[in-house]
C-alpha cells in the first residue's frame, strides 16, 4: 500500500538508492580480486585477447608476462635468452637465416642480431603479446623488433612449419615448458619432424627446458629423457649443455661444441655478452 502511494519520482529515487551499492560493488570487485590474485606483484597491464588472458606484472626489477595464469616470459634475465641464442648460433659455422618460435621479444632477438644473420623470422601467435610487451621492454629490445632483418609473423608455429617453403640455418623454440595442450604440440615427434624438414643442410635446432645441475627428481629425469629420446628419433646428432635450464641442440649433421671452435667464432663475430663468455 505504501509503495502504491509513493510518486513515480520517489519510487525511482528509492530504486536508485538500492541499486547504487550493488553497482559500486560490481565495478570494484574485479579490481579487488586482481589485487589479491597478484599480491606481491605490481600489476602493469591486464587484458584478454582472442587467444588468452594476458597479465604483465613486476616484482623488484623483473617484469613477467603471464598467459592464462602461467608464466610465459620474464625480463631482464640474460641467462634465459643468452644461452639459447649464443650457444646455438656459435655451434653453426655461418648462421644467416634464423627462425625463432615464441619468446623472441624479451631479449632473444637483440642477442641473435649480434651474429651475422640476414633474416630472423619470429613466430608469435598472439599480436596482443607484442603490443603489451612493447609498453615495458627495454629500448634495445624494442629496437630489435623494428630491425629490418626481423620479420614478426603472427601465426601458429605448427601451421607455419607445415606451410612455409623457407629453410633455416638455425631454428629455436623458445616457449614455456609444455604444461598445456597448445604448447605441447611443439614438443612432439611430429613437430620435431616438421622442424627437421625446414632446416637447411648443416642446420641446427635448439630449445631449453627447466632442469638442474646436480640433482634430478624422477619426474624431471623422465621428462628430460623423453624429450631427448624424441629428438634422437628424428635427428642424427643431439648434444646437451647441462644446467638450469638444460639446452638441447639437434643437427642434421654432427653438432660440435668443442671449446676452441666456439671461442674462435665468438671472437670473429666480436660478440659482447653478459652470461655466455
Amino acid at each position: 500500500v505504501i509503495w502504491t502511494l509513493l510518486t513515480a519520482r520517489t519510487r525511482c529515487l528509492s530504486i536508485g538508492i538500492l541499486v547504487m551499492p550493488i553497482l559500486f560493488a560490481a565495478s570494484t570487485l574485479p579490481t579487488l580480486t586482481r589485487r589479491l590474485q597478484w599480491r606481491g606483484y605490481t600489476l602493469l597491464a591486464d587484458q584478454t585477447s582472442r587467444y588468452s588472458h594476458l597479465v604483465l606484472a613486476k616484482t623488484g626489477s623483473l617484469v613477467s608476462l603471464f598467459e592464462n595464469g602461467l608464466i610465459s616470459a620474464h625480463f631482464p634475465d640474460p641467462a634465459a635468452y643468452e644461452e639459447l641464442a649464443h650457444w646455438s648460433l656459435l655451434a653453426h659455422p655461418s648462421p644467416r637465416r634464423v627462425l625463432i618460435i615464441g619468446g623472441g621479444a624479451t631479449g632473444s632477438l637483440s642477442e641473435l642480431l649480434k651474429h651475422p644473420v640476414t633474416q630472423v623470422d619470429y613466430i608469435e601467435l598472439d599480436p596482443a603479446v607484442i603490443r603489451l610487451l612493447k609498453t615495458a621492454l627495454p629500448a634495445v629490445d624494442r629496437a630489435a623488433l623494428e630491425d629490418a632483418r626481423v620479420h614478426v609473423i603472427h601465426q601458429d608455429g605448427r601451421r607455419f612449419l607445415a606451410h612455409t617453403a623457407h629453410r633455416y640455418d638455425v631454428i629455436l623454440l623458445q616457449l614455456p615448458e609444455p604444461r598445456s595442450a597448445q604448447i605441447n604440440r611443439l614438443y612432439t615427434l611430429e613437430a620435431f619432424q616438421a622442424i627437421h624438414q625446414r632446416l637447411a643442410p648443416s642446420g641446427l635446432f635448439a630449445f631449453t627446458i627447466p632442469s638442474s645441475e646436480n640433482y634430478l627428481s624422477p619426474e624431471t629425469l623422465y621428462f628430460n629423457a623423453c624429450l631427448y629420446l624424441t629428438l634422437k628419433a628424428v635427428f642424427p646428432s643431439v648434444e646437451l649443455v647441462a644446467g638450469d635450464p638444460l639446452l638441447l641442440l639437434a643437427g642434421l649433421g654432427e653438432v660440435r661444441l668443442d671449446l676452441a671452435t666456439l671461442i674462435s667464432r665468438y671472437q670473429e663475430r666480436r660478440l659482447s655478452t653478459r652470461v655466455v663468455v
